[in-house]
């Protein structure tokens, strides 16, 4: 009898470790399963957070100085005779209204640019001492400076007259700030959304809507001439151009007025639409 109960309480005893030895292995399972879970979740989530971070960068060209933005007033000695002067017709004029921009890039375009800047800079100052001393010479010499997204546009406006109305000249520069490299006139009009298909088209239209704004009276003649004077300058590489800031193109045409000669057009930004 006595052996007969020794051995329930074996078979016992034996399907109890059986039982806890099948619940060390389960749970020894479930752990390494977790384990190795979280390893291939924590590989497989790095290289898309590399490559979201590598998106999220962008590279962003060398300035001279960093302390300061791409586009500031040039800083140059103004060696005049006075600082302001009022002409023969009661007009005030300073020294401190000459105002050229230096592009805070380190690269040969934008050295470029800043030579041409500072040459337009000497001739202005030149010329605004000669209307201290003539009393009729007056200067005009300011620009404008767009930044649409990583795009940087300069034009600068350099104007002489006196006695006669003012033509201005206009001096432009274009950069892609990610890269340094300066936008050609294609590049620019496709950034506002143009192509090799309607871009002729859009600028006589615009120029014919800017002539005809200003005197719904003026003739065709004076249309056409004003549109040639636009494909001369885009032909002989003098065309003058910028990306607003609401990515619009701006573009520098002589355009006549019928006021004079034919040939004797005044530079004028035109918005093309």
């Amino acid at each position: 009898m006595e052996n007969k109960e020794e051995k329930v309480v074996t078979k016992t005893s034996g399907g109890i470790k059986f039982l806890i030895v099948l619940l060390c292995l389960i749970i020894l399972g479930l752990g390494g399963y977790l384990v190795y879970d979280k390893i291939i979740a924590k590989q497989s989530d790095t290289p898309k957070t590399e490559e979201k971070s590598k998106k999220e960068t962008t590279k962003t060209v060398e300035k001279i100085d960093e302390s300061k933005e791409y586009v500031y007033d040039a800083d140059y000695e103004k060696n005049v005779d006075a600082d302001s002067y009022t002409t023969n017709y009661n007009e005030t004029y300073y020294a401190k209204d000459i105002v050229v921009p230096y592009i805070n890039i380190k690269t040969e375009d934008a050295t470029s640019a800043n030579t041409k800047f500072k040459e337009v800079f000497d001739n202005a100052i030149k010329r605004y001492n000669d209307g201290v001393n003539n009393k009729t010479t007056v200067v005009d010499c300011n620009y404008t400076k767009y930044i649409n997204n990583d795009y940087l546009s300069v034009l600068l406006k350099f104007g002489v007259g006196g006695t006669d109305v003012m033509y201005p000249d206009y001096y432009s520069y274009s950069f892609d700030l990610k890269t340094g490299k300066k936008l050609s006139y294609e590049d620019v009009y496709k950034l506002a959304g143009f192509d090799s298909s309607n871009i002729e088209s859009k600028v006589e239209e615009s120029i014919k809507l800017e002539m005809k704004n200003n005197n719904s009276n003026i003739e065709d003649e004076w249309i056409n001439k004003s549109v040639e004077n636009y494909k001369e300058s885009l032909n002989n590489n003098t065309l003058e151009y910028a990306l607003s800031e609401n990515g619009e193109l701006n573009i520098v045409v002589a355009v006549e007025n019928g006021a004079g000669r034919k040939g004797e057009g005044k530079n004028t930004v035109i918005t093309i639409k």
